[in-house]
């Protein structure tokens, strides 16, 4: 059993363990281009119908430095152990999270991606789980 099966192995018992404190409800609507006039359009097209995801969500005020002077505040953190398909069709865009993406906590705040992490399979170049931390707007 090589190193990255224990990962993944790991991420399906955490995913299982923490059930419980997952919040339900995240909702993600995922970044699918332009359409012929322009228009960002995402998958699901309505933000009513925001794919539903289960998460960890860490909600905070963390002021943090970015590169070339100021700072940005992260409103939230946001793990999802689940795995997110990606969305393929030749779309080109980060898989299986895009800083273009829309995340919706359960009280309908969102902000941009600000940050998205995570250790990469080795196998897939994607990360194990989604990462998120969001900014506020």
């Amino acid at each position: 059993m090589g190193f990255d099966a224990i990962i993944r192995g790991g991420i399906v018992t955490a995913d299982g363990l923490t059930k419980s404190l997952q919040v339900k409800g995240v909702g993600l609507r995922r970044w699918a281009g332009q359409d012929g006039f322009g228009k960002v359009t995402y998958i699901p097209a309505a933000p009513a119908a925001a794919l539903p995801v289960n998460a960890i969500v860490e909600t905070k005020d963390q002021v943090r430095p970015v590169p070339g002077g100021g700072s940005i505040t992260i409103m939230a953190t946001v793990l999802i152990l689940e795995r997110v398909p990606p969305l393929g069709g030749g779309i080109k865009r980060e898989e299986p999270i895009d800083p273009r993406d829309i995340v919706i906590l359960p009280d309908g705040r969102t902000g941009p991606i600000v940050n998205n992490p995570g250790l990469l399979d080795p196998t897939t170049k994607r990360p194990y789980f989604a990462e998120i931390e969001l900014g506020k707007q």
